[in-house]
């Protein structure tokens, strides 16, 4: 089982610096949508979509979109 160094303090700072529009697209991948659906659901691009993942993945140290799920799951962001 993979642990994570971030401590509950800074789990709340790192929902709290993703945007609104991030957190849309979480949720979106969460439940499965590929960028391109992503995309077409919020009507933007699905480059945009890319780039929204790629700030996530930045913002809360998570090394690919599967450990990106799995902290926000555990954090209960979604």
């Amino acid at each position: 089982m993979l642990s994570y160094p971030h401590s509950v303090k800074k789990g709340a700072q790192m929902i709290k610096s993703l945007t609104e529009r991030e957190i849309e697209v979480l949720s979106l991948v969460a439940n499965g949508f590929t960028s391109t659906r992503i995309g077409k659901k919020l009507k933007i691009s699905s480059e945009t979509v890319k780039v929204h993942r790629r700030n996530m993945l930045k913002k809360v140290h998570a090394h690919n979109t599967f450990e990106l799920m799995r902290l926000a799951l555990k954090r209960k962001w979604i």
